[in-house]
């Protein structure tokens, strides 16, 4: 089986590139991606580059294609946001045409009630794509959510945990948060990579609240601060973190 993995440096990219490296592998990032005896590494062209991305041709003989390269989040121009879904497009259908499979994974901000600006974008980015790549039936387009074994994902939350040693303030955050395991997010692609089995839907191992994440054996759970510290936080539910804390993800 010989894959390609594209943005294989960023987070997601190696937790597979090390599960995978049994497989064949082809890695395609802008800086080092580490790899085994197994696999092949080549720099790539920035996003915002969409003849690189139109035009480089995928090595021969690659059976599925992993495309998880995407900008950082940060503030971009309209004209760089067109020309990144410009390039997304125009290398995920040469891909689809070549690949027996392509996951292009979604993002769950797509779920939440309020999206900061950088994640706005994104989102607007990841849609788009989605929508133009829909009609194929080698593209699958599942939402991989937060993975809860690392600061990766949740980092923003995690540190607004850590500001508060004692006391767990989160106790009584009842509002909903989906999210993965490493274990079972390198099983779920091992899984659409030997089935070729195509998933359109969201991917996540628990649905906890957010008192389950921000759990600590070493502070107190006292419900009463924590109630009044989510009353004081409601004004803040037009922002993207207070209405994340507050009412979690709209799964439907």
């Amino acid at each position: 089986m010989k894959i390609l993995v594209t943005g294989a440096s960023g987070f997601i990219g190696q937790i597979l590139v090390a599960a995978l490296a049994d497989q064949d592998l082809v890695l395609w990032s802008r800086t080092q991606a580490s790899s085994g005896s197994n696999a092949e590494y080549r720099a790539s062209g920035d996003l915002r580059d969409t003849a690189w991305w139109r035009n480089t041709e995928l090595p021969g003989g690659v059976n599925v294609v992993i495309h998880l390269a995407e900008p950082v989040k940060n503030q971009l121009s309209d004209e760089a946001v067109t020309s990144i879904i410009s390039s997304h497009c125009g290398f995920l259908v040469n891909a689809c045409a070549k690949a027996q499979l392509v996951i292009y994974p979604n993002t769950a901000y797509r779920y939440d009630r309020r999206v900061g600006s950088g994640n706005r974008q994104y989102l607007r980015i990841k849609t788009e794509v989605a929508r133009a790549l829909s009609a194929d039936h080698r593209f699958a387009n599942p939402v991989i959510h937060p993975l809860v074994d690392s600061n990766g994902a949740l980092s923003r939350l995690i540190k607004i945990q850590g500001q508060w040693p004692y006391l767990n303030p989160f106790c009584a955050f009842d509002a909903r948060l989906p999210v993965l395991t490493t274990r079972e997010l390198v099983a779920f692609f091992r899984d659409q990579i030997q089935s070729s089995y195509l998933l359109h839907d969201d991917w996540f191992s628990a649905d906890p609240t957010i008192a389950d994440l921000m759990a600590s054996p070493g502070r107190r759970d006292w419900t009463m601060p924590s109630e009044i510290f989510k009353l004081v936080l409601r004004p803040m539910a037009n922002t993207s973190t207070g209405s994340l804390l507050l009412e979690g993800r709209n799964i439907q």
